[in-house]
C-alpha cells in the first residue's frame, strides 16, 4: 500500500514539473518573439502610423505609377483605407500611369478606380507649379514617388516645386520616403544660376546620393527662403548600398526606365544620349543599356573594344551588340552594358572619359558630334563641354567640380536620415 502511494506521488510530481517546464519554455519563446527586432526593409509608405497621420485634413497626393508598396498596392488605396481624404491627385512628367513619353505634354486625368481627379504638373518640356487655386481646399500635401538618383530626372523638380508651394501657401507637406537606386555616391557639379531649368532646378550634386526625404530636408534648410511645414516618414532598415544592388523596381519609373539596369545605366547614359549621333536605345527594350552608332558611320570594332576597356575600368561589363532600330530604320552596332554594383561605378568620371574618347575620335568630323541644347542645363554648368572642346584644361573642371561637391556634401550631413551616409566621389 505504501509503495502504491509513493508511486502515485512520484507520478504527480513528475507531471507537475514537466508541465511547469513546458509553460516556462513557452513563456520564454513568447518573450523571444516579442523581443525580436523586425529587420525587414519598409518604405515610407509602409511605415505610416496613426501618430504620423493624426489630425490630417484634406489631402493633395502628388504621385504616379511608382507610388506602390512592396506588394504592388497603390498608395491611393492605402491612404484611403487609413481614412485619409484624398481630394485630388497631382502628377509629374509621364503622367499618372507613367506611359507618356519624355518631354511630352501631360493632360489632366482621372483615376479610373477611385474617380479622384488627377491634375498635371507637367507641360511640354517643362514642369508646372502648384497654385493657390489648386490648394485652396487642401490642408496637407503628401508626396510619394520613386526617384532615379540623378538631378536631371524631373521628379526631383516636382518635389522641390511641391515644397515651394507648401511654403508659399502655408500647407503642411509629408514626404513618404523611398530608396536612392544609385547607392551612396555623390558626384558632379552643382547647378549654376544661369543654367537653372526643369532638368536642373536646384544647386545639388548631379548624382546626389540622397533619398527624396533627405533632399526635401536639404531644400527646406538651405535653398528655400521660407521653410515649409515639412515632415518625413522614414523608411525602416534602409541601407543605401545594399538596396541599390538588390532592389527590384516595383513598377516602371518611366517608359524607358523599366528595370534596375536601365536605372543604373541612366546615371551616365542619360547624359551621353544628349550627344548626337550616339544612340542609347531610347524607345527600345534596351533603353539606357546600350551605346550604339549607326552602321553607316563605320565606327570600327577596335574602337568599341577600347570603349570596353574604359567601361571595365569603372566596373561596367559590356559585350559587342548589334540591333535594328525601327525608329531610325537601320542597323546600329556598339555595346550592351551591365553594371553589377552601381556603388562601385563612378558615373560622372565614366561619362567624362567616354565623351572624351568620342570627341578625340571625331577626326575630320566623321561622327558629326553635336551637343543638344539640354546638355549644359542637365550638367548644370558649361565647364564640361568647354573642357571637351579644349577651351579649358581638366584642372579647371576638376577644381570647380570638387569645390562645389565638397560644399554640398558638408551641408548634406545635417540632412542625412540613414547610415551609411552618402559619400562624395571627387574628380
Amino acid at each position: 500500500m505504501f509503495k502504491k502511494i509513493f508511486l502515485l506521488i512520484s507520478i504527480i510530481f513528475t507531471h507537475t514539473l514537466f508541465c511547469d517546464n513546458s509553460i516556462n519554455s513557452q513563456n520564454f519563446l513568447n518573450k523571444q518573439k516579442i523581443g525580436t527586432k523586425d529587420t525587414s526593409f519598409k518604405l515610407g509608405l509602409e511605415s505610416i502610423t496613426d501618430t504620423t497621420i493624426k489630425n490630417i485634413g484634406p489631402v493633395a497626393l502628388i504621385t504616379n505609377q511608382t507610388g506602390v508598396d512592396q506588394t504592388g498596392k497603390r498608395n491611393i488605396e492605402i491612404l484611403l483605407d487609413k481614412n485619409i481624404k484624398i481630394k485630388k491627385i497631382f502628377t509629374p512628367e509621364h503622367g499618372l500611369t507613367g506611359k507618356v513619353s519624355a518631354g511630352e505634354h501631360v493632360s489632366d486625368d482621372i483615376d479610373e478606380k477611385t474617380k479622384i481627379p488627377a491634375f498635371s504638373l507637367y507641360a511640354t518640356n517643362k514642369t508646372k507649379s502648384l497654385s493657390l487655386a489648386n490648394l485652396s481646399d487642401i490642408d496637407t500635401i503628401i508626396f510619394d514617388m520613386q526617384d532615379a538618383g540623378m538631378r536631371h530626372y524631373t521628379y526631383i523638380t516636382t518635389l522641390f516645386e511641391s515644397i515651394e508651394a507648401a511654403s508659399q501657401f502655408d500647407k503642411k507637406i509629408i514626404i513618404l520616403d523611398r530608396p536612392n537606386l544609385l547607392g551612396s555616391l555623390m558626384e558632379g557639379p552643382l547647378v549654376k544660376k544661369e543654367f537653372k531649368s526643369t532638368v536642373s532646378f536646384a544647386p545639388i550634386a548631379l548624382r546626389h546620393g540622397m533619398t527624396f526625404g533627405e533632399l526635401a530636408l536639404y531644400y527646406n534648410k538651405y535653398i528655400i527662403e521660407k521653410p515649409a511645414n515639412l515632415k518625413i516618414i522614414k523608411m525602416k532598415n534602409y541601407d543605401r548600398d545594399k538596396i541599390a544592388i538588390s532592389y527590384k523596381l516595383l513598377t516602371n519609373l518611366s517608359p524607358n526606365i523599366t528595370n534596375l539596369q536601365a536605372c543604373h545605366g541612366y546615371s551616365f547614359l542619360g547624359l551621353l544620349g544628349e550627344l548626337s549621333p550616339i544612340n542609347i536605345g531610347v524607345g527600345t527594350d534596351n533603353a539606357f543599356q546600350v551605346i550604339l552608332l549607326s552602321d553607316i558611320i563605320k565606327f570600327s570594332i577596335k574602337k568599341w573594344q577600347k570603349i570596353q576597356k574604359i567601361l571595365s575600368s569603372y566596373n561596367v561589363q559590356s559585350d559587342i551588340y548589334r540591333l535594328f532600330d525601327d525608329r531610325k530604320n537601320n542597323y546600329h552596332i556598339g555595346l550592351k552594358i551591365k553594371i553589377p554594383n552601381i556603388s562601385n561605378t563612378k558615373s560622372f568620371k565614366l561619362l567624362i572619359d567616354i565623351l572624351k574618347f568620342f570627341h578625340d575620335n571625331n577626326k575630320n568630323n566623321n561622327l558629326k558630334l553635336s551637343f543638344s541644347g539640354l546638355f549644359n542645363k542637365a550638367i548644370g554648368s558649361d565647364k564640361l563641354k568647354s573642357y571637351l572642346e579644349n577651351k579649358i584644361n581638366f584642372n579647371i573642371l576638376k577644381n570647380s567640380t570638387n569645390k562645389e561637391l565638397l560644399n554640398f556634401y558638408n551641408k548634406s550631413l545635417s540632412c542625412a536620415l540613414y547610415k551609411p551616409f552618402a559619400k562624395p566621389e571627387y574628380l
